[in-house]
């Protein structure tokens, strides 16, 4: 009888901890398409990725990943709790074994993005797509959409230049109007710490988001081993 009634509540926490897992797995899901095309972003990444040799485009595959996993999420949660509901052991067991796989898969995400701010990698993207953009800017090889899109990047981030304004004189161009504030003032810093700084802030949501995930699909595995040694006792009988 005792077990009986703590079976009960394990299964009620199981349930309640699927939800709150199924809402991060929508989070998951929702979250980085959010990020990638709300405005400023679409257009500041958009903008890197006009250098046909852009290698900014890693970091939307990091989104990707992070939107698959979330999604995968969503479906596996819905198999867990009907596991529950039915009280069917071979089926709780796969669950546990995708969400253990999934966890997993929010780690190496992560350990992905901590690489990414961390080690200098994507500041050398960033680097190498503003010193093309500079290079390109009012020449034959760019168009007026380009030099407008240039001018409008500085102008959002309140900047100049590849790493500062100076990067004009050394390319004998002319500074450009955009690199001017309202009150005629020259934006002193460059494009390439303001862009990181913009991307390296919504990378490390995500990364922190795919460590709390990880942690609480561990947590939740925990409460379904349990609840699977649990049907064994109940319905089984404690082991001789």
């Amino acid at each position: 009888m005792v077990a009986t009634y703590c079976m009960r509540y394990i299964k009620i926490i199981h349930c309640l901890c699927g939800v709150v897992l199924w809402a991060m797995g929508i989070v998951c899901a929702v979250l980085p398409v959010w990020m990638r095309f709300s405005s400023p972003s679409l257009s500041y990444i958009e903008f890197l990725l006009s250098n046909p040799d852009s290698e900014m485009i890693y970091t939307d595959y990091v989104g990707i990943a992070i939107i698959a996993i979330g999604s995968a999420i969503i479906i596996v949660v819905f198999i867990g709790l009907c596991a529950v509901v039915v009280e069917n052991k071979p089926l709780l067991i796969t669950y546990c074994v995708l969400m253990f796989i999934l966890a997993l898969a929010f780690i190496a995400v992560a350990v992905l993005m901590y690489f990414l701010v961390y080690d200098d990698l994507m500041m050398g993207w960033i680097s190498k797509d503003m010193k093309w953009s500079v290079e390109t800017y009012n020449t034959s090889d760019g168009s007026t959409d380009f030099d407008t899109s240039l001018d409008d990047f500085q102008q959002g981030l309140s900047c100049c230049g590849s790493y500062n304004y100076e990067v004009w004189d050394t390319l004998q161009k002319s500074t450009p109007d955009s690199c001017y504030s309202d009150d005629n003032s020259i934006f002193t810093t460059g494009c390439e710490d303001m862009v990181f700084d913009f991307i390296q802030y919504r990378l490390m949501i995500l990364m922190f988001l795919s460590c709390g995930s990880a942690g609480l699909i561990m947590l939740f595995l925990v409460i379904s081993c349990v609840l699977s040694t649990g049907i064994d006792h109940v319905y089984i009988g404690p082991r001789r």
